[in-house]
């Protein structure tokens, strides 16, 4: 009887594991964090697990359409090459992991991320979590979840910056964008986000272009 027990409730915990509505609830996490991920644990996913796979596992009653955004493995000076080459960046990113057409979450000093970009539907980072129930949740000034996996579904776990030169609202900074991206001076500014934070995600301060940090991409 004891036995049966214990296989009863070890078969509990490995299909909480693997239920996106069961979720084990661990600390905020701050800006400075070593651990990302808000206050949802990710999903442990089995080694060798491909990303379909993954997808099934995590996603598996959303019924729809949704957005994958992550923080790229990479890291990068403000001298990216501007907005088309950030997207260039987040497709190779992609492309190496994930399904889809990817695009940088940036402005510049001529255009709104919320204008070249086409946010329809919830979005979630691809340790299956949500951060935003669509366009209006994400464009609020903060998150559900942070963007602090990338596209491996990897945890970041360190350089926390983000290139964005966005406010929270969506809307572009008129300065300090790097030379719209296209210097890595020390006499440049770049505004950051950063990625372990819910609040700050992506409107924190502003840098100098020499320093390095990822880029957000999102799902189109």
């Amino acid at each position: 009887m004891r036995w049966l027990f214990l296989l009863v409730s070890l078969s509990g915990c490995i299909r909480a594991g693997f239920d996106s509505a069961a979720t084990a609830v661990v600390p905020d996490q701050d800006a400075d964090a070593a651990t990302p991920g808000g206050d949802t644990a990710p999903v442990d996913f089995e080694a060798g697990l491909d990303l379909a796979a993954r997808l099934d596992v995590v996603f598996p009653d959303i019924g729809g359409p949704m957005h994958l955004v992550f923080a790229t493995s990479t890291t990068h000076t403000g001298k990216i090459g501007g907005l088309a080459q950030a997207d260039a960046i987040c497709a190779a990113r992609a492309k190496a992991a994930l399904p889809g057409t990817f695009k940088a979450l940036m402005s510049d000093s001529q255009t709104d991320a919320n204008a070249r970009l086409s946010i329809t539907h919830p979005v979630y980072n691809t340790a299956g979590q949500l951060v935003a129930n669509g366009p209006a949740d994400l464009w609020d000034g903060d998150v559900k979840h942070t963007i602090a996996y990338d596209e491996n579904s990897a945890p970041v776990t360190s350089v926390f910056r983000v290139w964005c030169g966005t406010r929270d609202s969506g809307q572009r900074y008129s300065k300090d964008l790097c030379q719209d991206w296209s210097s890595e001076a020390k006499a440049d500014w770049g505004e950051i986000g950063t990625l372990t934070s819910k609040t700050l995600w992506i409107d924190d301060t502003a840098v100098t272009c020499d320093k390095l940090a990822r880029i957000y991409c999102i799902s189109q």
